[in-house]
């Protein structure tokens, strides 16, 4: 049996992918040959329907290692030109991240090959030209799939941006940090009774106005924060505050001043 597969774009030498994924016992018996390199179209002789799996299975592969990762990166590079070079590479990265190994409940990645292999092998039966074109396979098997491609996709972005904006948002309270006169010169916080408390040297307790302002749906954290930056102290011992991202972002707006 002959069968012609390919993909669309030219940069693709489908021919090595598929050599790199052929057992060395298929290699030496060639009961799935080669027959012509096209570049990014391959001719594919089978011996009999079984064969038909194991190139399924070839095919999958390569589907998912090799066009999922163009795909996505196409994605990017259309629906957020605005995001810079070295950072589309951050987003593909978490993106693949998240498909390959941030699945909990959901298939792993053996599972979601099985499950492509599946779809393959049916456009291989079901061709009567002997044609399988992969880009098909993904455009018309494969919707479900995409959308979950694409969902990923926008997860990393809303991701990046969020921590682009905290991270403008730190520069700037660390700004106005670096330019407010110290009120106090040492303060330790703790956390009592579920809400967080700053007391002086003397171990007496600091207020602030803006500790008595509690604003709909602002968090202790945000509370804390705000007198902190208030008060501007030299020293803030923080070891006694027991989340580790807090004690990092306070770190990050009061620098060189915190202590553990």
């Amino acid at each position: 049996m002959e069968y012609t597969v390919g993909v669309c774009d030219t940069s693709v030498k489908l021919c090595s992918l598929i050599e790199n994924r052929l057992p060395p016992g298929q290699k030496l018996s060639g009961q799935i040959r080669i027959a012509k390199d096209l570049g990014n179209y391959v001719l594919m002789e089978l011996e009999s329907k079984e064969q038909m799996f194991l190139l399924a299975d070839i095919l999958a592969d390569i589907i998912i290692e090799n066009l999922q990762v163009r795909f996505i990166m196409k994605e990017i590079a259309a629906g957020y030109c605005f995001v810079a070079e070295k950072d589309q590479c951050e987003i593909l990265i978490n993106t693949i991240k998240k498909l390959w190994y941030q699945s909990a409940g959901k298939q792993d990645l053996e599972q979601v090959k099985k499950d492509v292999s599946s779809r393959v092998l049916l456009c291989l039966f079901e061709s009567e030209e002997k044609i399988v074109l992969l880009d098909g396979v993904m455009r018309f098997r494969m919707q479900d799939c995409l959308a979950v491609w694409k969902k990923a996709v926008e997860d990393s972005v809303n991701e990046y941006l969020i921590k682009s904006e905290k991270k403008e948002f730190v520069k700037l309270l660390r700004y106005f940090v670096s330019m407010r006169d110290p009120m106090i010169e040492y303060v330790v916080v703790r956390l009592e009774a579920g809400e967080y408390k700053i007391f002086d040297a003397q171990n007496i307790r600091v207020t602030v106005p803006y500790e008595q302002e509690e604003e709909p749906g602002a968090s202790k954290e945000d509370l804390l924060l705000s007198c902190l930056i208030n008060l501007s102290p030299e020293a803030i011992d923080i070891s006694h505050i027991p989340d580790e991202n807090l004690k990092s972002l306070l770190k990050d707006i009061f620098v060189g001043r915190t202590r553990q």
